[in-house]
């Protein structure tokens, strides 16, 4: 497990290089992202956000903006993960609560997604998790500019460190 502050200037080299690791040790080739949130939410957007954007840089990619990943859609979706990608290497991104001391901080885990998100006695769904605590008790309806432009920041943050981890392991090659 590593942790990093979302908005600091290193968070996606963090994430870039947990990821690698995770990656290279579990002998898989293959990746797919499931991103998983609400679009319409003001901070459970985050993972239909990076997943869209990450779309341009990567195909394998569950739940963006035009066809988002929400909570109760993770059965359908990983039933299309087992049919379409058996055996491959799954980055599960998503906003999560927590603790108001770990609010703008990023979790990339080999613990999956949040317990929350799926039903924990079907296993978990991830090989790694990318967990962006944005909120304490409930998610927001709506956020300040302050904590809006932080989303920002951290769903940046979380991309950049996708493509760095992506370049590092070849799996994408930028044409400079």
């Amino acid at each position: 497990m590593v942790r990093v502050k979302g908005d600091h200037w290193t968070a996606d080299f963090t994430i870039a290089r947990a990821l690698a690791e995770a990656y290279r040790a579990s002998g898989k080739d293959e990746i797919v992202y499931l991103c998983v949130g609400d679009p319409e939410g003001a901070a459970t957007s985050l993972g239909p956000r990076a997943g869209q954007e990450l779309l341009a840089y990567y195909p394998n990619v569950l739940g963006t903006v035009e066809e988002p990943v929400r909570r109760g859609d993770l059965p359908r979706a990983l039933r299309r993960l087992a049919d379409e990608w058996p055996g491959a290497f799954i980055i599960g991104i998503e906003a999560v609560g927590g603790a108001a001391e770990d609010v703008g901080f990023i979790e990339v885990t080999d613990r999956g997604l949040a317990p929350a998100s799926f039903d924990v006695g079907a296993g978990w769904p991830t090989d790694v998790g990318v967990l962006a605590t944005l909120w304490t008790d409930s998610p927001p309806e709506r956020l300040e500019p302050t904590e809006y432009n932080r989303v920002l920041r951290i769903t940046d943050a979380i991309i950049d460190g996708q493509i760095r981890f992506l370049q590092r392991v070849k799996k994408y090659l930028p044409e400079l």
